[in-house]
């Protein structure tokens, strides 16, 4: 689609009000194994396989690539962040970084929630509605994500944020996307962290983020959850173990 590849789990049960799962780095999500750049995955497919996600309303699963011509990071990278911190990229490794230091992060929003998810669910006969939608992703993508649930709070009901990459920007990233969250109660959060390889400098600012969350009269359990799972780091092996847990809490009734 566009220039992205994009690529969908379904269940076979389809009906008008099942969920939607939208999430980023689409080649380590639903492709096989050996055909993942780290030979790694998210193990999707095994899980909805599996019945590990519970209840009768299992979700569409959408994956989206990195567009072609352009730079996962410039797709990533919030632009509140960006602006706000001019030199964030020189968090990144000079061979790391994109060749074009600017963030189309608001471009890409737009993408998907206005060409991706119409598509999609007009193709699979769903009806989007934003209590049943959500954008989910791991580290560069756990920003993009929470920046998406802000920028699009029409859209997307929950963002499910794994290990989120809050070194970029630190204080800055967790004060402009918990920030600019829509006011509590009608939408959900979902944070999480490993403590080992790079996970082991995300903890202070994850629990920065959920005392943030907290004063704007956020309620953990209700509107937001946020874990970390100790030994554990920062790579899909690890994410594909806690799919399940984000998932089955989106697609839980949110406690009164």
């Amino acid at each position: 689609m566009g220039s992205h590849r994009i690529d969908v789990a379904a269940p076979t049960n389809l009906t008008p009000t099942t969920p939607v799962l939208i999430m980023h780095d689409g080649g380590n999500l639903l492709l096989p194994r050996e055909e993942t750049w780290n030979g790694q995955n998210w193990a999707i497919v095994d899980s909805l396989e599996a019945g590990l996600i519970s209840g009768e309303a299992q979700p569409v699963v959408i994956g989206v690539h990195t567009g072609e011509g352009t730079s996962r990071l410039n797709e990533l990278a919030p632009a509140s962040i960006t602006k706000a911190l001019p030199n964030v990229y020189e968090s990144f490794a000079a061979e790391a970084r994109p060749a074009l230091l600017q963030s189309t992060s608001d471009e890409y929003h737009a993408f998907l929630a206005d060409e991706v998810l119409p598509k999609v669910a007009s193709q699979l006969g769903i009806v989007l509605d934003p209590s049943r939608t959500a954008i989910g992703g791991s580290s560069m993508g756990g920003l993009a994500s929470i920046y998406g649930l802000g920028l699009r709070p029409e859209t997307y009901g929950t963002a499910l944020a794994f290990s989120t990459h809050w070194p970029f920007g630190g204080q800055v990233a967790v004060q402009e996307l918990i920030g600019a969250l829509p006011k509590a109660g009608e939408h959900r959060l979902w944070l999480d962290s490993g403590n080992t390889e790079l996970d082991a400098t995300y903890p202070a600012l994850h629990y920065a983020a959920i005392d943030l969350l907290i004063q704007n009269q956020w309620r953990r359990d209700q509107h937001f959850e946020a874990r970390i799972y100790a030994g554990t780091g920062h790579q899909e092996k690890y994410w594909a173990a806690r799919w399940p847990d984000a998932v089955n809490w989106w697609l839980s009734p949110s406690p009164r």
